[in-house]
C-alpha cells in the first residue's frame, strides 16, 4: 500500500510525537502518609452522644473517631472530669474526655500517621535526631507520629496499620464521680458499615 505524501508526513509526525512522549520522564507523587486521599464521614446521634467515623485514607489505615457528649453529667462535672467507656468490635477502654468547642466533653482518636515531616539532607534538619538517624541509614523520606497504644487497641485498622472494610460496632457510656450515663446500663450503641470511598 502506497501512502500519499500528506499521510506519510502525518504518520511520521505521529510516530515522532509518540516516541517523545514515551521518553518523557515521569515523576511519582510524594504525598505524606497522612495525606487524606479519601475523605468520607459518617455520623450517628445516639442518646447524648454524637459519634463520627472519618475515613481519611483507607489504604493506609487512617480511620478517625470523634465522640461528643452533651448529657446530664456536664451539669455537675467539668468535661475533663468525664471518662468515656468505649468499646469497638470487642476492644474496650476508658478514655478521658477533653473540653469540646461547644461546651461538650470530647474525644478524638486517629488510627493513622500524623504530624508528618519530610526528612532530607538539608541544613534545616540538622537538629532533628530522628531525621539524622534516617539520613545515617542512607535514606530520606517522611517521618510521622504513629497512633498511640490506646488508638491501636481500639481502632480497627490502627492495630495492623491497614484499615479494612470491617464494620464497626461501637458502644459508649460516660462516667464521672461514680455517676454513669449509660442508657440505664445498656450503653449507647452505634453501627457503622465498612468504610468506603
Amino acid at each position: 500500500m502506497k501512502l500519499s505524501p500528506l499521510r506519510r508526513a502525518l504518520l511520521s509526525t505521529s510516530i515522532a510525537a509518540a516516541i517523545a512522549l514515551g521518553a518523557a520522564p515521569t515523576a511519582a507523587s510524594n504525598y505524606p502518609p497522612s495525606y487524606p486521599f479519601c475523605s468520607s464521614k459518617e455520623t450517628r446521634d445516639v442518646g447524648p452522644f454524637w459519634i463520627q467515623r472519618a475515613n481519611q485514607n483507607h489504604y493506609r489505615g487512617r480511620l478517625q473517631l470523634s465522640i461528643s457528649y452533651h448529657g446530664y453529667l456536664l451539669q455537675s462535672h467539668r468535661p475533663e472530669e468525664i471518662e468515656f467507656y468505649l468499646r469497638i468490635n470487642g476492644a474496650s477502654a476508658f478514655v478521658r474526655a477533653q473540653a469540646g468547642a461547644l461546651g461538650d466533653a470530647f474525644v478524638f482518636l486517629d488510627g493513622g500517621p500524623r504530624a508528618c515531616r519530610y526528612c532530607a539532607d538539608h541544613p534545616q534538619f540538622r537538629d532533628d535526631e530522628k531525621c539524622l538517624a534516617m539520613l545515617a541509614r542512607g535514606s530520606s523520606g517522611w517521618l510521622c507520629e504513629e497512633p498511640s497504644e490506646l488508638e491501636k487497641q481500639l481502632l480497627p485498622g490502627a492495630r495492623s496499620g491497614d484499615a479494612t472494610y470491617e464494620p464497626w460496632d461501637v458502644e459508649v457510656a460516660a462516667t464521672a464521680g461514680g455517676e454513669w450515663d449509660s442508657g440505664f446500663g445498656g450503653n449507647y450503641r452505634a453501627w457503622f458499615d465498612g468504610p468506603s470511598c
